[in-house]
């Protein structure tokens, strides 16, 4: 080997074959998005754009109103099945306001399922309007 070849690289990637660090984080934040997106519009389907809460029928609107579709996460969304329609339940603001500002309310369960809501004393379970047949659930994930 002269002093200026250079050393054998092994099993390491080739500088053509690596991707930017920056390139995979943004690529798995535009997969979540689209996870996401799906999942709202699975969720709106299964809940029949009713709050899980109080039963309030919902609308889609920019405007601060009462009556605004939220879609709320019952884990969070740093958990890892976070963008799933079992971990996703249609709420009406001022519910969302209960659960989030007041701290009022409590939602636990299965989005999918059963729910149990608790504000102070009272306790009530939830069931969804109406399962999502297969066709139904291949359609909105097809958008």
């Amino acid at each position: 080997m002269s002093a200026y070849a250079r050393p054998s690289m092994g099993n390491a990637k080739q500088k053509a074959d690596m991707k930017p660090l920056a390139t995979e984080k943004e690529e798995s934040r535009k997969q979540t998005a689209k996870d996401r997106r799906i999942a709202y519009v699975l969720v709106e389907k299964r809940d029949a754009m009713l709050c899980r809460c109080c039963g309030k029928p919902l609308v889609r609107t920019l405007e601060r109103r009462l009556d605004k579709l939220e879609h709320h996460h019952i884990d969070g969304r740093d958990v890892g099945d976070a963008e799933t329609t079992r971990n996703i339940v249609c709420v009406c603001r001022e519910c969302h306001d209960e659960r989030h500002v007041t701290r009022q309310l409590s939602i636990s369960g299965d989005g999918d399922g059963k729910l149990r809501m608790q504000k102070g004393a009272r306790v009530w379970f939830t069931k969804p309007p109406k399962p999502l047949s297969a066709g139904e659930r291949r359609k909105a994930e097809a958008r």
